[in-house]
């Protein structure tokens, strides 16, 4: 599988990135994309629709995107000649890592439920997910809502809270297989694995996005890449994974 576009970072500063919301309505929805829509629920009745956000681009570190909604983005996936215009929906994966007993810096990955719209099956690094809307009447974000929503993940699918400050942005992956552009954000948590590693692998009965996670040693992260069936941009990032051992 071809690794998604990787738009490399270096350390930027969430504080400094802009996310500006063009004025543009949200695109209707058809009555293609809503017959389609009522059948994929038939096959998946957690998916449910929403509001996201559609990046259109970047300049610098600034963010572009427009309104739209998760009835177009998953219909899009299945029948994308009937969503016009397109969605790319702007997201977030976390690039968390800890250190074990031997200082030994390792890095999360989680394995994708088949109950997802996408890569089911698969490992990636994470949490991930959609960065959530604001109200209708703001237009701007800064990357620290980048960070909100990521611990938002972190305590949704691993029941992990995140202890630590925001952490630089290191990347963008555009994913045209997931029609996802992802701001890419490192953390390192404060604890080591041996305390939080129970918390992660336990059931949990709320979870359904990851069936498994595992801390990997960053300096084989790339080799796990490689031989384990990872989605392209966790592909894409490893190289970047390892450099941090």
């Amino acid at each position: 599988m071809t690794p998604s576009e990787l738009i490399e970072l270096g350390e930027t500063d969430p504080a400094s990135i802009t996310i500006h919301i063009t004025d543009e309505p949200v695109p209707p929805a058809t009555r293609a994309v809503v017959e389609c829509w009522d059948a994929m629920r038939t096959d998946k009745p957690r998916l449910f629709n929403g509001p996201v956000l559609s990046y259109t681009g970047h300049r610098g570190s600034e963010i572009t995107v427009r309104r739209d909604s998760y009835q177009r983005l998953a219909v899009q996936e299945r029948e994308p000649a009937i969503v016009n215009p397109p969605v790319m929906q702007l997201s977030v994966t976390g690039v968390v890592t800890a250190l074990d007993d031997r200082a030994v810096r390792h890095v999360l990955v989680g394995r994708r439920s088949h109950a997802t719209r996408v890569y089911g099956g698969m490992w990636e690094f994470g949490p991930s997910g959609g960065i959530d809307p604001p109200p209708s009447s703001v237009d701007t974000l800064d990357g620290l809502r980048v960070f909100e929503q990521l611990a938002s993940e972190m305590q949704e699918e691993t029941g992990l809270r995140v202890d630590a400050e925001p952490g630089p942005i290191i990347a963008i992956t555009v994913d045209r297989i997931a029609t996802s552009a992802d701001l890419v954000m490192r953390l390192e948590l404060s604890r080591p694995i041996n305390e939080i590693v129970a918390q992660t692998n336990r059931p949990r009965e709320h979870d359904w996005e990851y069936e498994a996670t595992q801390w990997i040693p960053c300096s084989g992260i790339r080799r796990f890449a490689i031989e384990s069936p990872c989605i392209p941009p966790t592909i894409a990032l490893a190289t970047l994974g390892e450099a941090l051992a």
